[in-house]
């Protein structure tokens, strides 16, 4: 069993290869360096003959933050994060450095199926409105933004083969390959 920690989540793997791709060494220091990416994705992980990303966003306590970045901001960021990690695993692997777990040639290949975890936690919602939590009519005008961010990510990389979901610790994805507990 592997985990990973991202902010306040614990994510569980079961039995399954796990990369913390944006915290490895060649990403700090060779991916960053030769090609001014920013970011990769949280986690890589292998679960049977597929290859998954993991993007964590933590909204809770930021209600406005999440509201902005929904409009344009985080579709882009999303869609990035995943080309960089695209990059990096393609890269590593061809140098040995990742630990990646697949070769290059498996990578490029259309045969490996590809799936992208964007795991969004917004802030909760009570039915007495407390002063943490959202209103219900603000809620559902999330839920609907949130739904388009799923539509519009699965847009940017359908012609890439890789379907994103769009998860929370209240609404899991189907299938989703691993558990979240909040630490």
């Amino acid at each position: 069993m592997a985990e990973i920690i991202e902010g306040d989540f614990r994510f569980t793997f079961p039995d399954i290869w796990v990369n913390k791709l944006d915290d490895s060494t060649f990403y700090r220091e060779k991916m960053k360096l030769v090609s001014n990416q920013k970011k990769a994705v949280e986690a890589v992980f292998n679960p049977g003959n597929s290859l998954c990303f993991l993007e964590v966003k933590d909204y809770r306590t930021d209600l406005a933050g999440l509201k902005t970045d929904l409009k344009d901001r985080l579709p882009k960021e999303v869609a990035q994060k995943w080309q960089n990690s695209i990059s990096a695993l393609i890269l590593g692997g061809r140098t040995e450095i990742v630990g990646v777990q697949f070769d290059e040639s498996e990578i490029l290949t259309p045969n490996i199926p590809m799936q992208y975890y964007l795991f969004l936690e917004s802030p909760p919602t009570t039915p007495g409105g407390a002063a943490t939590a959202i209103k219900l009519r603000t809620q559902n005008e999330l839920s609907s933004k949130i739904e388009n961010l799923g539509l519009k990510l699965n847009s940017y990389l359908k012609p890439f083969k890789c379907p994103v979901f769009v998860c929370s610790r209240q609404y899991p994805a189907p299938n989703q390959p691993f558990t979240v507990t909040l630490i």
